[in-house]
C-alpha cells in the first residue's frame, strides 16, 4: 500500500517550516507509556484524540518504525500517513501522503521527555497550504490539544488498572 511516488518529508520540517504550531503539556505517566499509547496503538486514538474515528491501524507489518504506514479516519476523511521518525520512547512523527487534503504538507511530530517521573509532551504540526487553512489549524490545533491531553491521561490511567 506504499505510494512510491510520494515525495518524502524530512523530519527537519518540524524546526524549519515557517508554518508550524507547537503545543506542550505535562502528563502524569512515564515516557515509555505515553510513547506506546501514541505510536504503537492507532486503534485507540479515537478514545483520546478528538476528531479521530475508530477506523485506524497500521497497514504495514510489525515491527513498526520509519517508513511504516497507517491509515486513520479523521473528520470524515480516511488518510494514509507515513512514519518519518520513530525514536522510542522519545519521538514519533508522520506526514499525510500527498493528494489527500488541501495544501502541500501536513505533518505531525510527538515528542516525549521525562520530567520527574512524568512526561513533557510536545505536539508540533507543520503545514503548507492556503492561509485560511493554516489559520483554521491554529485555532483547531489549540482546542484539539486542550481536549486531547486529559483524555490521553485517562487512557493511560485505564491501562494501568
Amino acid at each position: 500500500m506504499t505510494d512510491q511516488n510520494a515525495e518524502a518529508v524530512d523530519p527537519a520540517v518540524f524546526t524549519t517550516n515557517p508554518h508550524r504550531l507547537v503545543f506542550q503539556a505535562v502528563l502524569d505517566a512515564p515516557v515509555e507509556n505515553v510513547f506506546d499509547a501514541v505510536a504503537a496503538h492507532p486503534e485507540t486514538w479515537h478514545r483520546w484524540f478528538p476528531l479521530v474515528g475508530k477506523d485506524c491501524q497500521y497497514t504495514t507489518p510489525a515491527p513498526h518504525g520509519v517508513g511504516s504506514e497507517r491509515y486513520i479516519t479523521a473528520m470524515g476523511w480516511k488518510l494514509r500517513e507515513r512514519i518519518i521518525a520513530w525514536d522510542e520512547p522519545h519521538c514519533w512523527a508522520f506526514y499525510v501522503l500527498p493528494g489527500q487534503i488541501p495544501g502541500k504538507l501536513f505533518a505531525e511530530e510527538y515528542r516525549f521527555e521525562p520530567v520527574d517521573g512524568k512526561t513533557r509532551f510536545t505536539w508540533t504540526v507543520a503545514t503548507e497550504g492556503p492561509r485560511a487553512a493554516r489559520l483554521g489549524m491554529r485555532v483547531a490545533g489549540r482546542l484539539t490539544f486542550k481536549r486531547a491531553v486529559p483524555r490521553l491521561e485517562r487512557e493511560l490511567t485505564s491501562r494501568r488498572t
